[in-house]
């Protein structure tokens, strides 16, 4: 065997080996998954240069411009023009499948776009939520409690409770507190 088939046979094994790793990555199929889907294409696309290089070096003796050490004429087998017919068909079924997952990503694109947004409205809903119960909680404080709570703010020496001395005060400053909390949760990314 000349250096020809060994480019040949190096060209077909990795072409066995890039269909191997393309069935680890689709394997276990999670379709109805836009990020998984999304994630699969990507790696797919990364994976690009082996399907190159495995045709470049299958078709090397087909360009006789190439220099390579021949043991007799320029000659082509059967079996060799058949495999290359088959390989050239399946080039053009990888393009046609590239081509394919383009409207797939812009697909799963909008849709993890349509989930985050849902996540975002829903995380602010609950955080609306709570804060409206943390209101009605210091609304419904009686004087007697948020007394207390001064006695023991005193005890602790927490200097932002002991500027307040009547419980409308501490009132009014526990829900300023608790709307600058929440508007800065509504400005911190993610």
């Amino acid at each position: 065997m000349n250096l020809v088939h060994y480019f040949r046979l190096l060209g077909v094994g990795i072409l066995a080996l890039l269909l191997l790793d393309y069935a680890a990555l689709l394997i276990p199929p999670q379709f109805t998954n836009p990020v998984w889907e999304f994630q699969t294409v990507g790696q797919i696309v990364e994976r690009i240069w082996a399907p190159v290089l495995a045709y470049v070096l299958f078709f090397i003796p087909f360009i006789p411009s190439i220099p390579l050490k021949f043991d007799g004429p320029w000659l082509i087998r059967k079996w060799s023009m058949q495999t290359a017919r088959f390989l050239s068909h399946l080039a053009l079924a990888w393009a046609i499948v590239y081509l394919l997952m383009m409207p797939l990503l812009l697909n799963n694109s909008i849709r993890i776009y349509r989930n985050n947004q849902a996540g975002l409205a829903q995380q602010s809903s609950q955080q609306k939520t709570q804060l409206a119960a943390i209101e009605e909680q210091i609304e419904q404080l009686t004087d007697r409690n948020l007394e207390s709570m001064i006695e023991q703010a005193q005890a602790t020496s927490d200097e932002a409770n002991r500027e307040a001395s009547n419980p409308g005060e501490i009132r009014q400053q526990l829900l300023d507190q608790t709307q600058q909390r929440f508007i800065q949760g509504q400005q911190q990314p993610g």
